[in-house]
């Protein structure tokens, strides 16, 4: 179990902090309440239990689109990154492509003889 301290000055030394949870707590189930009852707009069944929604799902070949909430997130924050360039991918091609070009510059004066550092 993990424990957190603070130094108590007036005590002159660690007191452990008090913290909500217990380890039994931590350790217990969660237990989820069942889904209101509704109809599937697919093929219009009536759909009381979490059971019967996976089994739908299956048979309709469907996802819920919550599943892939964390994953739609984080695409969404990418390509909000590439679009206004602050990819580190974009930014990584950026330098390397200024300095491809840099010695692309140099390596042609150092052929013509007037390259000078």
């Amino acid at each position: 179990m993990r424990r957190s301290y603070r130094y108590n000055a007036e005590k002159g030394e660690m007191v452990e902090l008090v913290t909500s949870w217990s380890r039994k707590e931590a350790r217990s189930a969660y237990i989820q309440a069942d889904i209101t009852p509704f109809k599937s707009s697919i093929d219009g069944t009536i759909i009381s239990s979490r059971g019967g929604l996976r089994r739908h799902m299956a048979k309709h070949n469907v996802v819920n689109p919550l599943d892939y909430k964390e994953h739609s997130a984080k695409a969404a924050k990418e390509r909000e990154m590439r679009n206004n360039g602050t990819h580190p991918a974009l930014i990584a091609e950026r330098k390397q492509a200024a300095s491809d070009a840099y010695e692309k510059v140099r390596n042609q004066r150092i052929a013509d003889g007037t390259w000078r550092r």
